[in-house]
C-alpha cells in the first residue's frame, strides 16, 4: 500500500501540568482589577507586592491590551498549600532529578474580561517587558534558586540567585 501525501501524526493534547488532587481545595487566587495602561501596584495582606507595567500587556497574537484587565495572584508558603495546589515539586538539573525545599511560591496570572464580563482571554506580559513580584516570606536564610514554572516546556526553568530583601511588613 502506497500514499502519495504526508500523513500528519495525531497529538493527543497533553495533561495539565499543574493537576490539584482535589480542586476545590487549591488555594484561591486573589483578584484585582487594573487599567492595562497604567499598569499597577498591587500590595497583599501577606506582605507581597507585585508591580505590572503600564502598556505592557498583549493577547495571544501580540495585540496590545487597554482598558481593564484581570490580575490574578496566589501564593503558596506551605506544605499543605503546595500538595493542594497539585504544583510540580520536582526538578531535572543536568539529567538528576530533585526534590524542592521552597521559601514560597506564587502564581501571577492576568486576563481581559468581554465587556459583557460572559469571558475571559488570558492575556500575556509583552515580549521584553518584566512584572516585578516581591514575594514576602518567613524564611531569612538566603541560599534559594529562583525558578519559573514553564506550562509550555513542561517543566521548571532555573531563573537564578538573588539575596533576599527585608519586609517590613
Amino acid at each position: 500500500v502506497g500514499c502519495k501525501e504526508a500523513v500528519q501524526p495525531i497529538h493527543a493534547p497533553l495533561p495539565p501540568l499543574v493537576n490539584p488532587p482535589i480542586p476545590e481545595l487549591a488555594p484561591p487566587f486573589e483578584s484585582r482589577i487594573i487599567n492595562a495602561e497604567k499598569g499597577a501596584i498591587l500590595s497583599y495582606e501577606t506582605g507581597s507586592q507585585v508591580v505590572i507595567p503600564p502598556v505592557a500587556l498583549v493577547d495571544r497574537a501580540g495585540n496590545r491590551i487597554s482598558g481593564e484587565v484581570e490580575i490574578a495572584f496566589r501564593e503558596y508558603h506551605d506544605a499543605a498549600s503546595i500538595l493542594l495546589s497539585g504544583i510540580p515539586m520536582n526538578y531535572d538539573s543536568a539529567g538528576v532529578t530533585s526534590d524542592f525545599q521552597t521559601a514560597g511560591m506564587f502564581e501571577l496570572r492576568a486576563f481581559q474580561v468581554a465587556k459583557d464580563s460572559s469571558s475571559k482571554e488570558e492575556i500575556f506580559l509583552e515580549n521584553g517587558s518584566l512584572a516585578q513580584v516581591n514575594l514576602a516570606s518567613t524564611e531569612t536564610e538566603d541560599n534559594y534558586n529562583f525558578y519559573r514554572l514553564d506550562e509550555q516546556a513542561r517543566g521548571w526553568q532555573f531563573e537564578g540567585q538573588r539575596s533576599p530583601e527585608v519586609n517590613i511588613k
